[in-house]
């Protein structure tokens, strides 16, 4: 699959030179690999970042900042703090400049920008400029590779909670697509949701029974997992008529832990969409991955949505 379902669409608009920008939420959940998240030493970068971006930087080495030269010189063998730190005081002014995209792979590997991700990670951006280019990817920096190279268990245990921080603080945006009722969704949805997911966008449409089928289908298709294709999903629940859209900004890791196991993905799912239907009694369908919402998106936009420039990607 391409970049979190994205470059097929990008590179039918736009060609084969690709740049965009893309949620950091939805770039950091593609360093997964296989269960196992692929680059620590962006985990790392940011814990430097965050030192270097705040109110009172440190003025004397940190532990955190030894261990990142010590990363770089068993990676690179060179000491890059110095240049780390101008690229921090110039992100603080500015923010990352579009002129500078990351590198990534059509399926979302990172090529270079490892240092402008962990600022960005660190300055709480919530899209990247990116350009989705073909090359090698990058080797993998896991947490083994730290481990191995005689990391101390403090420096592994940051990194590990810069992961959580950065899964659950780099959220996604999703679509809910429930029947129009009397009255606005959002003050019946509000109580009901986690702490960190925020109503974005409210929107109603008028959808044929064919094309209501078609939304749903595409809500539900998990198209990487054969698995959860064949698993049992929910009943139908969107019949033709009115149906109300919302917008939610998703900032609990749980909801986007694809690449650990579709398991987790769908009891995430099927307990969110169960709690509003018990509560409410309403049904409803909730958008989980990137390429579920952005080809929803995709196909809203036949119907009257539309995306206004500098907007994110809904």
């Amino acid at each position: 699959m391409s970049l979190i379902g994205a470059a097929p669409w990008l590179s039918a608009t736009l060609g084969p030179v690709i740049d965009a920008r893309v949620p950091l939420g939805a770039l950091v959940h593609e360093q997964w690999r296989g269960g196992v998240f692929s680059r620590y030493d962006i985990l790392l970068r940011s814990l430097v970042a965050r030192q270097l971006l705040s109110d009172a930087p440190p003025k004397r080495k940190t532990a955190e900042m030894g261990w990142y030269q010590t990363m770089q010189q068993k990676r690179a063998g060179k000491d890059t703090l110095p240049a780390f730190k101008q690229l921090a005081e110039r992100v603080r002014g500015i923010g990352l400049d579009p002129a500078y995209p990351i590198g990534i792979s059509p399926r979302g590997s990172l090529l270079d920008g490892a240092h402008r991700t962990a600022l960005a990670i660190a300055f709480g951006e919530e899209t990247v400029a990116v350009d989705i280019r073909l090359g090698k990817r990058l080797r993998s920096f896991e947490r083994r590779w730290f481990a191995e190279r005689g990391f101390p268990d403090k420096a592994l245990a940051a990194m590990d909670d810069e992961l959580d921080r950065a899964m659950a603080e780099s959220g996604v945006e999703c679509v809910l697509v429930t029947p129009a009722g009397k009255g606005t969704a959002r003050s019946w949805l509000a109580p009901l949701l986690p702490a960190g997911v925020k109503v974005r966008r409210e929107w109603t449409v008028s959808l044929s029974e064919e094309d209501t089928v078609a939304l749903e289908g595409i809500l539900r298709w998990i198209p990487w997992h054969r698995k959860s294709d064949q698993a049992k999903q929910p009943a139908r629940q969107l019949r033709e008529g009115a149906l109300e859209v919302i917008r939610l900004r998703l900032t609990h890791r749980d909801f986007e832990r694809i690449r650990k196991t579709s398991t987790a993905r769908d009891k995430v799912a099927i307990e969110f969409e169960n709690t509003i239907r018990q509560e409410t009694g309403l049904p409803v369908v909730i958008g989980q991955t990137y390429q579920q919402n952005r080809d929803a998106v995709n196909f809203l936009r036949a119907h009257g949505w539309t995306h206004q420039a500098g907007e994110s990607w809904l």
